[in-house]
């Protein structure tokens, strides 16, 4: 197979590929041969790329994105293959076929005899193409190109697409785990907090009983009661007709006592001194 990145002009064609030889042993199913308008690219500006596959897949890389469609849209219209086949060792090379468009969807014009204008096809540029070759024992060719069909266009929205979706599934899986862990965190803290209630009610409501001062009966009683702590607290009230108030309120209540007392004291100490002095 030989191939042109200059719409096939003369002297612009590769030396051929060899793909079946002499002395070789034929390959059982086809053997394909890929084709990329980002590679057309970069052998248009180097040539040697050819015989250099890291090289060239290094170079069609930096042709991949969106701001090089139309260079690789016109390097895929210019892309010409034929397929050549001699039939004496060291022979001259024959033309199989017709100078094909492996990168072109519609008619080739160029090829096409006595075509009118108003028949002609619009040539569209494709991202990517393979040619499949096979050969037979009576030294027939196979020769057939296929593709997904997609234009430069529709593979670059198909590869942001890809790529969009790719960061959507990570964050739909960071969501998933992070929320599990979210709603493990919330309901340990929120297991705490109800524990350290209970205990401060505890602590008021029956001092020195069993349940005060018990945390682990205090974490049970809340892990038993997970989402309806309100009824918890209600039953609680109804037994012990002592409200169940948050932790701070109890503390509020108890500085205010003890400011009532220290106010009480003052008072008598006041009343002691004015008995004195009389």
């Amino acid at each position: 197979a030989t191939a042109s990145s200059f719409g096939g002009k003369e002297g612009c064609w590769t030396d051929p590929r060899v793909i079946f030889d002499y002395d070789r042993r034929v390959p059982a199913g086809p053997y394909n041969v890929e084709f990329s308008a980002a590679e057309c690219v970069a052998l248009r500006k180097d040539g040697t790329l050819l015989n250099d596959v890291e090289r060239l897949v290094e170079e069609s890389q930096k042709f991949s994105t969106g701001k090089h469609n139309a260079t690789r849209e016109e390097a895929a219209l210019d892309l010409k293959i034929k397929v050549v086949q001699r039939f004496d060792r060291n022979g001259k090379w024959r033309d199989y076929g017709y100078a094909a468009s492996p990168l072109t969807q519609g008619k080739d014009i160029d090829d096409v005899e006595d075509e009118k204008d108003d028949d002609a096809e619009e040539r569209i540029a494709i991202e990517t193409s393979i040619l499949e070759l096979s050969l037979d024992s009576t030294g027939f060719i196979g020769a057939s190109l296929t593709s997904d069909g997609k234009t430069i266009s529709q593979a670059i929205k198909a590869a942001r697409s890809s790529t969009f979706w790719y960061y959507v599934k990570i964050l739909a899986a960071i969501a998933f785990f992070g929320g599990f862990m979210a709603k493990a965190y919330l309901g340990e803290r929120n297991r705490k907090i109800c524990a350290q209630r209970l205990l401060a009610f505890y602590k008021r409501a029956t001092p020195g009983s069993i349940s005060d001062g018990d945390e682990y009966n205090a974490q049970y009683v809340c892990w038993k009661y997970k989402g309806k702590t309100d009824k918890l607290y209600r039953k609680l009230e109804k037994k012990y007709d002592i409200p169940v108030k948050e932790v701070h309120e109890w503390e509020d209540e108890e500085e205010e006592e003890e400011k009532t007392e220290e106010e009480e004291e003052d008072e008598e100490n006041l009343d002691d001194e004015k008995g004195d002095e009389f």
